[in-house]
């Protein structure tokens, strides 16, 4: 099928006008024969006289009147130059400034042609493909049910678990003579590591590995550098304690 194209001004062209609407139906009956037959734009006469159907409509002037013919019709559209009489019939003036040429429509529709068999070949290995993919995953599974899942499962034997041994709490050793640090209370002093614990508020088993990177940290730490991360710790809002009072220990020992 080829479309008819029509500019949206085509009513109000200067030509249209003065040919009249029953002309101007004409017009558009003979684009579309055109187009639907490839002409590029030529009518043969005996065509163009039968068109359209003017019957029941009639012309008057004054006291006179006749009945509408293409005939007439088509003498009006030569006389307004949008029709050229040829030999056999009409051309279309201008046809190809906004309808399609025949090579043009034929090249279309050969491109279009091979594009959908390039599409359908494609459809069609892809529809083979799955159809032997799925007859090869039925046998697959057929052969499954029949015994091959035994087979399987001597080469892949299911590993039976072996119970661990117990873990054992790791206990933090005594320092007694860490350098710069008070492992033991010393004249009823608490000792420095026990005192950040407790403002971090950290007990249970996360005590002996927050009490190791105190232990760490508290290197050639002084009084001082204690109290400011304990205060540190205890800052209302402080969500990670912990990690507050071991950025201040480093800080300041960074900053010594």
């Amino acid at each position: 099928m080829v479309w008819v194209k029509l500019d949206d001004q085509f009513p109000d062209h200067p030509k249209i006008a003065k040919a009249g609407p029953c002309a101007a139906w004409l017009h558009v009956c003979g684009i579309a024969y055109s187009n639907r037959h490839l002409t590029d734009g030529f009518i043969p006469l005996g065509v163009a006289h039968r068109l359209t159907d003017f019957a029941h409509y009639a012309m008057t002037n004054g006291m006179e009147g006749y009945d509408l013919t293409c005939e007439m019709m088509a003498a009006r559209l030569v006389d307004v130059a949008l029709w050229d009489e040829v030999d056999g019939g009409y051309q279309i003036h201008d046809y190809h400034d906004f309808q399609p040429s025949k090579a043009e429509v034929e090249a279309l529709r050969k491109a279009r042609s091979e594009a959908g068999k390039l599409g359908g070949k494609a459809s069609a290995q892809a529809r083979a493909e799955a159809s032997v993919k799925q007859e090869l995953d039925q046998s697959l599974e057929q052969s499954a049910s029949n015994g091959s899942s035994k087979i399987e499962a001597n080469f892949n034997p299911v590993p039976v678990p072996k119970p661990l041994p117990p873990k054992r709490l790791t206990q933090v050793p005594a320092f007694t003579s860490y350098e710069g640090h008070e492992s033991q209370s010393q004249g009823g002093k608490t000792p420095r590591t026990q005192r950040l614990l407790d403002a971090c508020g950290i007990y249970g088993p996360d005590r002996i590995d927050a009490e190791i990177k105190f232990f760490r940290a508290l290197k050639n730490a002084t009084e001082s550098d204690v109290v400011a991360a304990i205060d540190a710790a205890k800052a209302p809002g402080t969500k990670d304690k912990l990690g507050m009072a071991l950025s201040v220990l480093k800080k300041r020992r960074a900053a010594a």
